[in-house]
């Protein structure tokens, strides 16, 4: 928000009032007035569609008028009390807001002025026509064809002959879904399945496997119909051939919205997965690399924070090498406009509800909605691909190891370390894979055969501040007899698209009064941008140093996040054992207490038995202690009538005359019997 309360809009037709606002609804169509003249370089032309709606929590940016008014608002005044709102409090001062548009320092749309609000509805329309400047291009059939063409002349990368390429037109194309075309010779078009091809490349790979993207999401799944879908999710694939030791890099955009610090993560505004893909490969032999977009030497830190915000890397290859026949191996590459993420499987006939709980169960991606996506369409995604086989695949071999070196090199305090990164392979080195020279696949009669050059445009002289770097492909398809046809795959920033771009800036105008007349502008405007760089440059330092001081602290916190984070591991030990050894205490206790309600049970029951025995123990003291009184008693009767008896047996019993004369009885009697027993015998 900018500007004054005199800065207005005029010509703006109201067709309604929104939510109560004062102010109407506005569309304001602004017409620019164009010469008659000549253009003397190329502009592109378009419509800006802006709509300014409302805001909400502005900042008071009248704080010092408020309590100016404040203070003032409790004087008395003798203006009839206008300072003042009809409950006599003194009247909220706040900000006037309203809202400039600007493109290249020119302002192409400003709303209407709202005072005192905080909350303004401006609810204002504009339709602005816009152009810039632009490199002229020649359309195909315009170009003349040239069988001795040797490629696009001060390049990166040379024409390569002798090469094959197969086009791709989505991720996956069924059976009879496009239309049937044929080619010159009487050849028929095959349409290719692209993230079949890639899968199956990928599966028949033995030593490397190199991807780049925008965004590599390791669950997405490459096949999913047929025998081959189980086992073609891309991270489960990767680590498998990882561990048959083949050599697997990717290199990705690092997200600087996406971050994971001491257990914190942060989806990222993008939401390219780099952090949860980074954490997948982390205990595996796969190698990842998160690349940032760096501004590159000679820029202010302001403008390095810029670039590496802002804009990102939009390379999408998979490089892997290929049976070459005899034993031996090739480079083969897919270069192109689909990422290996969430979102980019799709087919021609791009269904957006059919397919939500089948092909798509588990890959929705529908970013245009903000709030809750149940029930919502999918975004189809329609993209073009490319397979490129023979000596251009080591081009682009060759820009792959030149970005992860560029990549992988140390900065800041990991210049200290001494080792140097040694993932890529010395493939010169390895017997089994052909050189560029004996990589051919096709020859100059062959209607397959393809010239492919890989192209670096820089854009120097172009007003296009969102492109720095362009990777274009230009591809040609040699039909018998030799006649070129032109056919161009640009993988990068520009996609891919059919026809022959042809970059020429004009360089000369033709009115050399005019041409001074610029010079001279232009001359004005450099000193006033040299003054304004030394400024920023003079910021840029103190920002510098600010910066170095940020990452001086922030190596200390990183030292004490260190410390913390061993102590809270000691400290988490310490709570592990205690913790172990509550348990056992607790164990324990409950055993014992257990033990003491049984001992106690047991005393209880002992302690019964005990009374009982004692009632048994008194109850025979009892009986026996009557059982030996009635036996005293027995006692005494026995010895009493023994002594009467004795008495009675002392009176009866005869005297000492009666003794003998029984004895000589007795006698008698024995002799008796004696002899009588004795005849008796003899007899």
């Amino acid at each position: 928000m900018e500007g004054s309360t005199s800065d207005l809009v005029c010509g703006m037709a109201e067709v309604g009032y929104y939510d109560g606002s004062q102010h109407g609804q506005s569309v304001q169509v602004i017409p620019f007035k164009t010469s008659n003249a000549s253009l003397k370089v190329l502009l592109l032309h378009g419509n800006l569609d802006i709509w300014v709606k409302e805001a909400k929590n502005l900042p008071n940016m009248d704080m010092f008028h408020n309590k100016l008014g404040q203070v003032f608002g409790r004087l008395p005044t003798f203006s009839g009390g206008k300072n003042k709102t009809e409950d006599g409090k003194p009247e909220k001062v706040t900000s006037d807001p309203y809202v400039t548009v600007s493109i290249a320092n020119a302002v192409i749309a400003r709303t209407f002025v709202i005072s005192n609000s905080e909350n303004p509805v401006w609810m204002q329309h504009f339709y602005v026509p816009v152009a810039h400047y632009s490199a002229e291009y020649t359309p195909m059939m315009k170009v003349p064809l040239d069988p001795n063409f040797n490629g696009v002349a001060g390049t990166y990368f040379p024409l390569r002959r002798g090469g094959k390429v197969t086009l791709y037109q989505d991720a996956h194309v069924d059976d009879g879904s496009l239309p049937s075309m044929h080619l010159d010779g009487g050849l028929k078009y095959q349409n290719g399945d692209c993230w079949h091809d890639i899968c199956e490349a990928i599966k028949q790979a033995r030593r490397l496997i190199y991807i780049t993207g925008w965004s590599v999401f390791h669950s997405v799944q490459l096949v999913r119909n047929g025998d081959g879908a189980k086992d073609s999710y891309l991270g489960d694939l990767l680590k498998a051939k990882s561990s048959e030791g083949v050599r697997v890099l990717l290199l990705v955009w690092d997200d600087p919205t996406s971050r994971s610090i001491l257990g914190i993560k942060t989806q990222g505004v993008m939401q390219t997965n780099d952090e949860e893909t980074r954490r997948f490969f982390k205990h595996s032999s796969v190698k990842v690399l998160l690349c940032p977009r760096s501004a590159g030497k000679g820029h202010s830190w302001a403008k390095k924070q810029e670039v590496e915000t802002i804009y990102t890397h939009h390379q999408k290859t998979v490089i892997v090498d290929a049976d070459a026949g005899n034993y031996r191996r090739r480079i083969m590459a897919f270069v192109g406009g689909l990422d290996l993420c969430v979102g980019r499987y799709d087919t021609p006939s791009h269904p957006i509800f059919s397919t939500l709980q089948t092909l798509h169960k588990d890959d929705y991606h529908q970013p245009n909605y903000t709030g809750p996506t149940t029930g919502c369409p999918r975004e189809p995604w329609h993209d073009l691909h490319s397979r490129i086989e023979g000596p251009a695949a080591y081009d682009v071999l060759k820009n792959f190891e030149e970005r992860w070196l560029r990549a992988s090199k140390p900065h800041g305090i990991r210049k200290m370390k001494k080792s140097a990164d040694d993932s890529l392979l010395k493939i010169e080195r390895i017997p089994d894979i052909l050189g560029i020279e004996d990589a051919l696949c096709t020859n100059e009669q062959d209607p397959e055969g393809w010239h492919v050059q890989h192209i670096d445009i820089k854009y120097t002289e172009v007003n296009v501040s969102a492109v720095n770097l362009v990777h274009i492909f230009i591809c040609y398809e040699l039909a018998n007899g030799g006649s070129a046809k032109p056919l161009h795959i640009y993988a990068g920033k520009l996609g891919i698209i059919s026809g022959l771009l042809v970059c020429k800036v004009k360089a000369n105008l033709a009115d050399k009064v005019e041409m001074q007349r610029n010079l001279k502008v232009l001359d004005e405007n450099l000193v006033a941008a040299l003054a304004e760089i030394n400024a920023k440059d003079e910021i840029a330092k103190k920002q510098t140093n600010i910066a170095r001081e940020a990452i001086q602290g922030w190596v200390k916190a990183e030292a004490g996040v260190l410390a913390l984070k061993e102590e809270l591991e000691k400290a988490t030990r310490q709570r592990v054992v205690d913790e172990e050894r509550l348990r056992c205490s607790c164990v324990l206790f409950v055993k014992s207490r257990t033990n003491g309600f049984k001992m106690r049970n047991t005393l209880a029951l002992k302690e019964k038995v005990i009374d009982e025995q004692r009632l048994v123990k008194a109850q025979l003291d009892y009986d026996l202690r009557a059982v030996y009184l009635e036996s005293v008693k027995k006692i005494e009767k026995l010895e009493t009538e023994a002594e009467r008896l004795r008495l009675l047996v002392q009176k009866r019993l005869p005297g000492p005359a009666d003794v003998a004369r029984m004895k000589n009885v007795v006698g008698m009697i024995h002799e008796a019997e004696g002899d009588d027993g004795g005849g008796n015998l003899a007899a």
